[in-house]
């Protein structure tokens, strides 16, 4: 029997939507990156932070626990395996795709949770069916009204590939469950985020035009010596990497994956008025609106009713915003990058 969620996981779990939210926006800033490349990245930085955050709750493990850790290292690595083909497809469909399909899609995990349980006959409720089914119309509608005649960067493959990143992200929280019983947080996310990002680099590395060391967009840590490129990494590891997903896996011991994935379906709502409300076209603008969307936990019901309204509306303005972002993103990627 499942324990009672204490009163914070949902504060925790509100801030962690919001960060993770504006990751989209954040990396369409450097969409000239190869996607692969820019999802590793985002996870090299991560995983410098949780294994310093692991080293610490280590020492404070019970010596059965650790002895627990190694046996299940295959449970780690399957979610770390499945945590880096959620960010690879991820990050691929937003360059693919527009913003409000990629976070839609990638937003489709109650469905895919309650298919799940249906066919494996894990026990589940009528009511949760429902609740999964009307989360994911809801933001359908949501959605819907960030896409105009003037969003010309649609494509099939690209809503296939953020599709593909939820199926990945419902194995890794799978995964994650088992392990969250017993490991502390970090303990748990260090070698799972280690896993991906290694996959990840390995993969751009093969896949995409590449050099070992180098400060540009084809270095597999170019990232570091790049005035453009860290300050955008820096906010991707910390904010959605640290208070986003190890918000994720800090409420999975405590509730249920359908639970974490219905309330990420505020992402495709708030994703985008992040993305539209930073009238400068820096990313410092950008990164700014984030933060107070991450750590404003008693406007998040509000950040979401003015999204709906905005987007529901049908106003153009998120296409216009859109359009000119993707204007600069073409001329930058011509550009000389330091």
């Amino acid at each position: 029997m499942e324990r009672r969620a204490p009163w914070w996981c949902y504060a925790l779990l509100a801030a962690a939507v919001c960060s993770v939210a504006s990751a989209g926006v954040a990396f369409k800033y450097i969409a000239e990156v190869p996607p692969m490349t820019l999802a590793a990245w985002r996870l090299q930085l991560t995983s410098c932070i949780l294994v310093l955050a692991a080293a610490l709750q280590w020492r404070g493990m019970p010596g059965a626990d650790k002895a627990r850790v190694f046996r299940d290292w295959r449970y780690s690595l399957f979610s770390g395996v499945a945590l880096g083909l959620h960010f690879g497809t991820w990050v691929w469909s937003l360059q693919h795709t527009s913003l409000a399909h990629s976070l839609l899609l990638v937003s489709t995990t109650p469905i895919i949770l309650v298919a799940y349980s249906l066919a494996t006959r894990q026990p589940i409720s009528a009511g949760e069916v429902a609740g999964a089914v009307l989360a994911v119309a809801g933001c359908a509608v949501l959605a819907s009204g960030a896409v105009s005649a003037k969003e010309t960067e649609v494509t099939l493959l690209g809503d296939v590939m953020a599709f593909a990143a939820a199926v990945a992200v419902v194995a890794h929280w799978q995964a994650g469950k088992h392990l969250r019983t017993y490991q502390p947080v970090f303990v748990y996310s260090a070698p799972v985020t280690v896993f991906a990002a290694a996959c990840l680099s390995i993969t751009g590395f093969a896949a995409e035009e590449h050099t070992l060391i180098g400060t540009n967009r084809h270095g597999v840590f170019g990232w570091a010596a790049s005035k453009r490129y860290a300050p955008v990494v820096v906010y991707l590891g910390a904010v959605p990497g640290v208070v986003g997903h190890q918000g994720f896996n800090t409420v999975l011991r405590y509730v249920s994956p359908l639970i974490v994935s219905l309330a990420v379906q505020f992402e495709p709502v708030v994703g985008p008025f992040i993305g539209s409300s930073s009238s400068s076209r820096d990313f410092h603008g950008a990164a700014a609106s984030g933060a107070v969307f991450t750590f404003n936990d008693d406007g998040v019901e509000h950040v979401a009713l003015a999204a709906g309204g905005r987007m529901a509306g049908g106003s153009s303005s998120i296409a216009d915003d859109r359009a000119k972002q993707q204007h600069e993103i073409e001329m930058r990627t011509h550009a000389p990058v330091q």
